[in-house]
């Protein structure tokens, strides 16, 4: 409509400069000036570039299937149908688009050869001639129902407009309460709101129509040129005044306009031309731009359309999956039927065919007794009176009648999920809609070599799982605090798990990340993502050294990333910040409060944010301010008595505390509030069986890993104590161990378990089936040697740290260091010297670090 008012204005003011004389010209400029700058002002080009977007995707509920379509028969039920909607009308070519619906709003879909549709004309008052533009507005001008002009144009819903007055007139239809009338020209059944036909919205395009032509109408003489004169003298208008912007005869400029600048229509005309010329220009580029408008517009629908397109397409292979998922269900719980059905019947069967046999048996003895009692002679019957009555007795007192009642019930029933037939997805559309979509997880973050990858999922508000085009969704991580340059990333999807996005980046740097998800160009809410060590890159660098700690030997860290240390010569707990700064210490001299330690090795810390401790043959919970809550154990063997307890992990499933007690060659495991809950292993070098078990920890899944230290491998059990399997043999080579004295398990991220050794001075990195990824370290001094390992923990942020010295940053850890080389304790071992007397003099905590290789 707007291209088309901007060409209907160019054509007239070129058929004005065209075929008007000077002076009806110069007579009209200025109003004609003024209309095209109205006109060209009144149309923003922005407005109308496209709103709307192919942004809608399919929300999808694998829960649900409702109600998918109807079956519609016979001809009072297609009588209730009705045309639904016409739209797409072409002026040009006469075509357009119906749709028709069914009462419950249901798409009426129906063959191609049932279907006729006609149109008639609506009765139209004829024309005088006139030129071709006053005509077109002449016609757009009158109203279909009374065939005058407008008055007070009000439109409805379908876009068609008509007099206020006329709509008054309109035959209404009443349904529950509620009026109704169809629109003369499209039939569209309107409903006529409670404050009458004046609520409906006024037609403001008509009235500038109107406008318009009450304007061209003033100068329709330019398309019929002949001499003007003036209206006041009757004097031909032969003068031009600049001052006034008006055509004057000479009489006026005598009168009126005596001291203001004029000259001759003649010579102004052509400069007043240029001008109107020139005021065409805008005119013109507002055309153009609309034009481009007009593209894009036809562009977008396309784009639109091909979405809709791609949705149906997966709505389609959505249900037809739902369909193959609901056949599988039948057939399982057919089975389950029939197997609990069979299954309860052997039962009865087996009882029934015991109650028969039983019956035989007593019927049996029955008539023999009654047939000797009729037959038998007093002598026979005396004779066998006792072993008769014995016979009887046996056989009454060898059947139990409470055994042989139904053991089985016809107790089995289905239960069903109503939800799961309800909602089987929804059109997520628009940039308010798509807001609310969120990031619903993030998982599987593996390394790949220098990569790291993960795979993300998004919900909709009501948790179903989202689903957009590869080609709308953006992913970008920015680490946190470090800079705010994005790294970019690579997104695909898997046929097997529709929904879930595998993500692929190159970060330079590990730790804390910003994830940032764009679908199409809506920005949803950030999330969170800790970007692990990765053991295939292994450059290290130190950070700083702390020198206060005396023997560290157990780590743990709380949930805001303070490192708890034991100190075993110092007797204490100490508690260090996230930059490795002193907090505190627990016990030992100068330490706060009363707590008391002797030779602390262990340390977790449990689900409700307390400190558990192993000493000297007792655990110890003590707070983060350093009160005891609760001791338990003594020295000695049996539930609750220890014999130099060393690891502690605490279950992430059941909150149980897994203790190493190394002199009694097991696992002793203790509920939530310290009391004995099971025991597991014994002394021996067999499968199951332990050498001095020094170090534990416990995965994702609750398996329990321990570091058996004198058989020199790492031995995997279940929560229950059951074994599965173990890694690591007596060695130096790769994936062999000599002496594993502490271990963790990167459960935030890889799952991978990293176990320090003693004796080789390293630290290796397995998978949880013992397949060895990574090996760090030597013997020595250096930043990336080590001379005693110890214990390991991982902090929030995916660091590893590790008494006695270190945190790396992308690998983290505590070590100590003492002059003692490896043969020395050996040497010291082998004398029966307990470890504790091998470590002497010159302890310290370094920090090393470990970064990725940034090339």
């Amino acid at each position: 409509m707007s291209l088309s008012v901007l060409d209907d204005v160019k054509n007239y003011v070129e058929q004005s400069l065209k075929t008007g004389s000077p002076q009806q010209v110069q007579r009209c400029k200025k109003w004609m000036m003024e209309h095209m700058s109205e006109v060209t002002a009144g149309i923003n080009v922005e407005e109308l570039h496209p709103k709307e977007k192919g942004d809608f995707v399919l929300s999808k509920d694998p829960k649900s299937l409702h109600h998918i379509e109807d079956i519609i028969s016979g001809t009072t039920a297609l009588k209730q149908c009705r045309v639904k909607k016409i739209d797409r009308i072409i002026s040009k070519a006469a075509s357009f688009s119906l749709s028709m619906e069914a009462p419950d709003s249901c798409l009426l879909c129906v063959p191609l050869s049932s279907l006729r549709c006609s149109l008639v004309p609506v009765a139209t008052k004829p024309f005088s001639s006139s030129p071709g533009l006053r005509l077109k507005l002449e016609e757009q001008l009158t109203c279909p129902v009374c065939l005058n002009h407008y008055t007070n144009p009000k439109i409805l819903p379908c876009h068609h407009s008509f007099c206020q007055h006329c709509l008054e007139g309109f035959t209404l239809d009443k349904k529950n309460k509620t009026f109704y009338f169809s629109c003369p020209t499209c039939h569209h059944r309107t409903e006529l709101p409670e404050e009458g036909v004046g609520a409906f919205s006024v037609a403001f395009h008509l009235h500038n129509l109107k406008e318009m032509y009450s304007l061209m109408k003033k100068t329709a003489d330019l398309s019929n040129p002949q001499e003007a004169t003036c209206s006041d003298h009757g004097k031909p208008l032969e003068l031009f005044c600049e001052t006034c912007d008006a055509v004057i005869c000479s009489h006026c400029l005598a009168r009126n306009h005596k001291h203001h600048e004029y000259d001759l229509i003649a010579d102004s005309y052509t400069q007043h031309c240029q001008k109107l010329t020139e005021c065409l220009s805008p005119v013109e580029g507002k055309k153009e731009a609309l034009k481009k408008v007009l593209s894009a517009l036809a562009e977008r629908e396309g784009e639109i359309r091909e979405r809709g397109e791609g949705v149906l397409e997966e709505i389609h292979e959505m249900v037809e999956e739902m369909i193959v998922v609901l056949r599988q269900s039948e057939r399982k719980l057919t089975e389950q039927a029939k197997r609990v059905t069979d299954n309860k019947l052997k039962v009865l069967s087996q009882q029934i065919k015991s109650a028969e046999m039983s019956l035989s048996v007593l019927e049996d003895v029955e008539d023999y007794v009654e047939q000797s009692l009729k037959t038998g002679s007093p002598e026979q019957v005396l004779r066998c009176k006792k072993q008769m009555m014995e016979r009887m007795s046996e056989v009454t007192a060898g059947i139990n009648v409470e055994e042989l009642h139904p053991k089985e019930k016809g107790d089995f029933v289905l239960s069903k999920d109503p939800k799961s037939l309800h909602h089987i997805g929804d059109i997520i559309s628009g940039t308010t809609a798509l807001k609310q979509c969120r990031v619903k997880k993030i998982d599987r973050i593996a390394p790949a070599g220098k990569a790291v990858t993960f795979s993300l999922s998004m919900e909709t508000p009501d948790s179903c799982l989202l689903c957009v085009p590869l080609s709308s969704l953006r992913c970008s991580l920015v680490p946190v605090g470090k800079g705010d340059q994005p790294i970019q990333t690579t997104v695909t999807i898997t046929s097997t798990d529709p929904g879930v996005y595998r993500i692929q980046c190159n970060p330079s740097i590990r730790g804390a990340h910003t994830v940032k998800v764009q679908v199409y160009d809506v920005y949803l809410e950030d999330t969170s993502l800790v970007i692990p060590f990765n053991p295939y890159l292994d450059n290290i660098t130190r950070v700083r050294t702390i020198t206060e700690l005396n023997c560290p030997l157990g780590v743990a860290v709380s949930d805001d990333n303070h490192v708890i240390i034991t100190e075993n010569w110092g007797h204490c707990v100490t508690i260090l910040d996230r930059e490795g700064k002193k907090v505190k210490s627990l016990g030992g001299k100068g330490g706060i409060c009363n707590v008391k330690f002797s030779y602390p090795r262990g340390v977790a810390i449990t689900p409700d944010k307390f400190i558990l401790v192993s000493d000297n043959h007792r655990i110890q919970k003590i707070s983060m301010d350093g009160y005891r809550k609760a001791s338990v154990g003594k020295k000695g063997s049996g539930p609750l008595k220890f014999n130099n307890p060393h690891g502690i992990a605490i279950s992430p499933i059941t909150g149980q505390a897994f203790i190493a007690d190394r002199g009694n060659q097991c696992i002793q495991v203790l509920n939530p509030d310290l009391t004995f809950s099971h025991s597991f292993g014994s002394q021996g070098s067999a499968n199951g069986r332990f050498q001095s078990p020094c170090a534990i920890a416990i995965d994702s899944q609750g398996l329990v890993y321990v570091a058996d230290y004198d058989n020199h491998c790492i031995q995997k059990f279940s929560p229950d104590g059951k074994f599965v399997g173990q890694f690591g043999t007596d060695g130096s080579g790769p994936g062999q161990l000599f002496w594993p004295i502490g271990i963790t398990i990167d459960t935030a991220a890889t799952g991978l378990v990293y176990v320090s050794d003693y004796v080789n001075k390293c630290l290796s990195v397995f998978t949880s089936d013992g397949v060895l990824v990574s090996k760090f370290g030597s013997k020595g001094s250096n930043i990336d040697q080590f001379s005693v390992p110890w214990g390991l923990a991982f902090d929030k942020n995916g660091v590893l740290l590790k008494p006695i010295g270190v945190i790396y940053q992308s690998l983290q850890y505590l070590q100590y260091d003492t002059p003692l080389s490896g043969r020395e304790y050996l040497s010291k071992r082998e004398n029966n010297c307990s470890l504790d007397e091998a470590l002497e003099e010159d302890i310290f905590l370094y920090y090393l670090c470990i970064t990725p290789d940034t090339e």
